[in-house]
């Protein structure tokens, strides 16, 4: 309402500069900002591990904008399954999941990482990409998290024998068995994905050129062969074990 003169103009200036610097300030002290490298006690590039953070004091003289935590768990708080809406945050809350972020892809992954400062105790990971927190993203985002929500229900259960998410190099002698366990898992994940997207009406929000929409698309008789065909080009450890599953 009406003019602010040059006085005021620079006071404002100068409390949303000290706000800006209170605000980077408590989020370095907040959460745990240890990454996947210092589990795997390896380099790492391309990831960034991310927890819960304390709730952060906002300047009135800027903009909130919400921290990658806030905006994960309001994307799991809108989530239309009740599974990954309540059990995943608390999972998460508890450090009984980790969170690891992919700057490079646009998926998501559950893994079991076993941990070297710990004496080799197996942690559970679940990498994502920021860009399923998208709004543009949403549909893709609900089903691919969904999916990794199966594994994770897979690997508790023992339905699926652990090994077969484990992050570490699979033995030759080993590699047939473990990589027809990955397809196993794979099959019951991505046909209750594609329901869990049928059901909600999110198949139709889908780019129709990416793979999980035509995984989706394909009928039930040609669901197996148009998974192997599209499942290599984007997961590697799919390349590894698409000799194996050609055999299935």
């Amino acid at each position: 309402m009406g003019r602010h003169n040059g006085h005021s103009s620079t006071f404002s200036s100068r409390w949303a500069l000290i706000g800006l610097v209170i605000a980077v300030f408590f989020f370095y002290l907040s959460g745990d900002h240890t990454s996947l490298a210092q589990i795997e006690g390896k380099h790492s590039t391309n990831t960034v591990t991310s927890t819960e953070s304390e709730q952060r004091p906002v300047s009135p003289f800027s903009t909130h904008q919400p921290s990658l935590e806030e905006t994960m768990f309001s994307f799991f708080q809108m989530h239309p399954d009740p599974g990954v809406r309540e059990e995943v945050p608390r999972l998460i809350r508890s450090f009984q999941m980790r969170t690891n972020w992919n700057t490079t892809g646009g998926a998501a992954t559950f893994m079991r990482y076993p941990n070297p400062k710990h004496g080799g105790e197996v942690v559970s990971v679940l990498t994502m990409s920021r860009d399923l927190f998208e709004e543009k993203n949403r549909a893709r985002g609900q089903m691919v998290v969904y999916h990794e929500y199966q594994h994770y229900l897979q690997w508790r259960s023992g339905t699926i024998p652990e090994e077969a998410f484990l992050y570490v190099p699979w033995p030759d002698e080993d590699l047939p068995r473990i990589c027809k366990e990955k397809w196993y898992a794979e099959v019951e994940a991505y046909q209750k994905e594609c329901e869990f997207g049928r059901q909600g009406g999110l198949l139709g929000q889908l780019d129709p050129h990416e793979g999980l929409a035509h995984i989706c698309a394909a009928a039930q008789v040609q669901f197996a062969s148009t998974l192997k065909r599209i499942l290599p080009l984007g997961d590697p450890s799919a390349k590894v074990c698409a000799s194996t599953w050609n055999t299935i």
